[in-house]
Order: C-alpha cells, then sequence, then structure tokens
C-alpha cells in the first residue's frame, strides 16, 4: 500500500478495479447507502467508526485490519481525537494483536495527557480480556507519561504489568522490583494482590527478611480491611481471593520461612496463626473452603515439623495423611527425604508406598516440565524435590536414580536461570560423577553446553560495561 493511500483511496481504487458500483459495495458491507456515500463522497468525508471499517474491509475481500495503519489518521488527522471512536479502535486493535497500529496511536497521543485516564480505562479492559501484549504497550506508555508518581493509575500499571510477567523468570522480576516502591498506593483490593505476589516471590528466592516484611503488611492490611468490611463504601476493583485467604496465606508463608530455616519453635507459633480461621466473619462458601484449607495445611506441617525435628513416630500419621492428599505428596516426601538424610534412617519402604507418583516425576524435556508444572510454586516445589531425592539416592549409593534427578533439576534451573543453585546441582554432580553411567554423563555434559551458551549470548563484558543482548 502506497506511502499517499488513504481509506477513501483504497475503496475508490477498489470500485475503479472491480467495476463494483458504489451502492452494490454498500449493501455488501451492510452499511446504510446514505452513510456509505457520504462516507466516500462527502467533503469533508463523513468520518467511519472502526465497526464499519471493519465491515468495508470484509465487503472487498481484504484480511481483518489490512486498513488498521490507515484509520489512525481517520482518527488524529482527519478529526480531533474522540474515545468514543478511539477506544473501539483499540480494542479491536488488541483482539487482533495489531501491536504496530498501537503503538502508532500512542505516538499520536503522546503529550496529551488529559487522554491519559481513557488510555488506563481502555488498558484495564484489556487486562481483564486478556489481551496482555497490548495491555502492556497501553500500561508502559501510562507509566512513562504520568506526571504524578502518587498517581493510582500510575500503581496500578506497575501492579498489571508485574501480575502479567509474574511467571516470566527475569521479567518477573524487574516488574517485582519496578512496582515495589508503588505498593502503597494502590486501593485497598488489588494492593492486597500485590502484597501476596510479593510475598510469594521473595519466599521462592528464599528471601526471608523481604518475605517477612511483605507477609507483615499483608497481615495488617487484611486486618484493616476485615476491620472495615461492613462499611456502606464500594469499591471499584476487587481482589482475586476471599480477604481470608490472604490473611491465612501470609501466615502460612511467614511459617513456611522459619521451617526453612530450621526455626521450627517460631514456625509452630506463626501456624498457630492460620490453624483455625473459623472466626471470620461474613464468609462465602469460598471463604468456608479456605478454613478446611488452612486447616489441614496446619495439620500437615505441624507434622511435618515433628519429623523434620526427628519424631519418626510421627511418619505413619503423616503418610496416611499423604494418602488423603495426593496433591501433598510431593512436599511430604521432601520431608521424609530430608529428615532420612538428616538422622540417617532408611526411608526405601516408605518410597515404594508412593512409586506411582515418583513414577509420574520422571520427565527430563524442560518443555514438557513447563507443560506439567505450569505454576511457579509448582515447578519450585519439584526443583526441591529433585534436589533432595538425588541426595538421598547417592547417600544409599543408588548412583544412576540420584544423577537422573539430578538432571531434571538441572534442566529446571535452566530455564529459570538461578545461578547459584546450578552451581549446587553441578557440584553435587561432579562428586559423584565417577559412579554415573556413561549415558548420564553425557547428558550432564550436553546440558552444561546449553548453560555455557546461553550464558554467553546473554552478556558482553567489554571494559567492564555489561551489554545485554
Amino acid at each position: 500500500m502506497n506511502a499517499t493511500a488513504t481509506i477513501r483511496t483504497v475503496m475508490e481504487d477498489y470500485i475503479r478495479d472491480t467495476d463494483i458500483t458504489v451502492k452494490r459495495l454498500a449493501d455488501l458491507s451492510g452499511v446504510n447507502r446514505g452513510t456509505f456515500s457520504a462516507i466516500l463522497n462527502r467533503n469533508p468525508p463523513k468520518p467511519l467508526s472502526v465497526s464499519q471499517l471493519d465491515k468495508i474491509t470484509q465487503a472487498m475481500g481484504l484480511s481483518e485490519g489490512a486498513l488498521y495503519s490507515l484509520f489512525v489518521d481517520e482518527c488524529f488527522v482527519l478529526v480531533a481525537p474522540n474515545w468514543r471512536r478511539l477506544r473501539p479502535f483499540l480494542i479491536r486493535c488488541a483482539e487482533l494483536e495489531k501491536l504496530d497500529v498501537i503503538r502508532d496511536i500512542l505516538t499520536c497521543l503522546a503529550e496529551r495527557l488529559s487522554h491519559n485516564p481513557a488510555v488506563f480505562d481502555a488498558a484495564e479492559e484489556m487486562f481483564l480480556r486478556g489481551h496482555y501484549p497490548s495491555a502492556i504497550l497501553l500500561y508502559e506508555y501510562i507509566i512513562e507519561s504520568e506526571q504524578s508518581s502518587h498517581s493510582e493509575r500510575l500503581a496500578i500499571s506497575h501492579l498489571r504489568l508485574f501480575q502479567i510477567f509474574e511467571k516470566d523468570g527475569q521479567k518477573s522480576t524487574e516488574t517485582a522490583m519496578r512496582f515495589l516502591n508503588y505498593r502503597k498506593r494502590l486501593p485497598e483490593p488489588l494492593a492486597l494482590d500485590g502484597l501476596l505476589m510479593l510475598a510469594e516471590m521473595y519466599y521462592l528466592k528464599q528471601q526471608w527478611g523481604d518475605m517477612e516484611l511483605m507477609t507483615d503488611e499483608l497481615i495488617e492490611l487484611s486486618q484493616a480491611v476485615y476491620k472495615f468490611s461492613g462499611s456502606e463504601s464500594q469499591e471499584l476493583y476487587q481482589p482475586k481471593y476471599p480477604l481470608i485467604y490472604y490473611y491465612g496465606q501470609a501466615y502460612l508463608l511467614k511459617a513456611g520461612s522459619f521451617e526453612n530455616r530450621g526455626m521450627f519453635k517460631q514456625a509452630k507459633k506463626w501456624i498457630e496463626h492460620y490453624k483455625d480461621l473459623s472466626w471470620f466473619q461474613g464468609l462465602n462458601d469460598l471463604g468456608k473452603s479456605a478454613v478446611h484449607l488452612f486447616s489441614s495445611y496446619a495439620e500437615a506441617n505441624l507434622m511435618s515439623i515433628e519429623i523434620k525435628m526427628g519424631n519418626v513416630q510421627a511418619i505413619p500419621r503423616y503418610i496416611n495423611y499423604l494418602k488423603d492428599h495426593p496433591s501433598e505428596i510431593m512436599e511430604g516426601l521432601v520431608t521424609l527425604l530430608e529428615s532420612a538424610l538428616k538422622y540417617s534412617f532408611e526411608i526405601d519402604s516408605l518410597l515404594e508406598l508412593f512409586a506411582e507418583e515418583l513414577e509420574t516425576y520422571n520427565c527430563f524435556n524442560p518443555t514438557t516440565l513447563k507443560k506439567q508444572y505450569k505454576e511457579h510454586f509448582s515447578l519450585r516445589r519439584y526443583e526441591n524435590f529433585c534436589r533432595v531425592y538425588s541426595e538421598y539416592c547417592f547417600k544409599t549409593m543408588n548412583y544412576d536414580e540420584g544423577a537422573k534427578y539430578n538432571l531434571y533439576r538441572l534442566n529446571i534451573l535452566l530455564t529459570t536461570q538461578d545461578k547459584a543453585l546450578m552451581a549446587d546441582s553441578m557440584l553435587l554432580f561432579e562428586r559423584y560423577r565417577e559412579y554415573v553411567s556413561t549415558d548420564l554423563q553425557y547428558k550432564y555434559n550436553y546440558i552444561c553446553k546449553e548453560a555455557w551458551e546461553h550464558e554467553k549470548s546473554q552478556t558482553v563484558a567489554i571494559d567492564g560495561i555489561s551489554v545485554c543482548s
């Protein structure tokens, strides 16, 4: 399409080249004949709507959105920007992933800050509909153009980017750090979601001090929201979960951080805070389910702590719990394996009880791993299981089994790019390399080569300056 083309010249060329009448093209498009004529022939021409453009585009046999780049001029050059036309246009661009057209629109809106509220509203609609690539462009525009650092729109835009990139490795960390300083400027319902996400991120990174700060803020906020939950105020936003979930999850994470550090007495203290949440008032069915869920977690975690403290008498009851709660088997096996390593007792007979589950944990392909463990918590849980199971197998001289699960772990860490844990995994393999089969050594060397190639492609150091590709 030539640089001087307009929607009307394209229409005129089509009418001339196909020898079709204006009336016939109007009828084919479903646009009223009088309106169609005014769009094509009036001077100045009648402005098009995006729905009319879509109908005319289809009638001319063009692909959806084929004329959208020309429609940008229609919205900004022929007439002043009008959000009754711009909003539907942006949403249609999002639906068709016409990202270049969205960029053109935002360029035209640059320095017209009075349009920021409407841009933000369009971004929110895209976010809610799951049109994330388009929403990202609009949120970044708000972040760059918003003048007040205390703007609620600015804070929400940072949160939305964090939510969109939550499971995207390095990008998740980057957006989290950008959002961090804006967390206290959010509406309360969104602040609950933001604080929970930050707490979970720090938990996964084992940054316990930062995690405790977020959980303390989350507990304080959920208590404040609960205190005023009977007020008449209507919130524009709704949190993702029932309020009880944020309160319980904050204490669950806090207790888990102490348990992970071997500080079992403190962990037990925090477990008591979510063990019985039946005192929460005004619970719906989801809230009541959360009460039972946290009670079950508390029961399991108290048993887990007993076993980690060396109380083997708690194992039979814990095994029964795991059989009744299959989703907790992986975490339960980690508890049993860690305790066996620490207190030097044998659990092969217990592992046989879960042989079926262990078989399902057999996977080597990182693509398969991503499909099976989409949630970041589940992926980290699996990585941790592979770590402790491989250590147990090596200690009990089941070398190939240990090497196999160590390679599963290394594959995960290659996708998440956790370099410290990658080094830990490699050191473990090297310690037992001489006892491992040639085939598994070959696979290990291949993964190490992949890791090295990825590292070379990511960063080139020039005179101390890191240049990222």
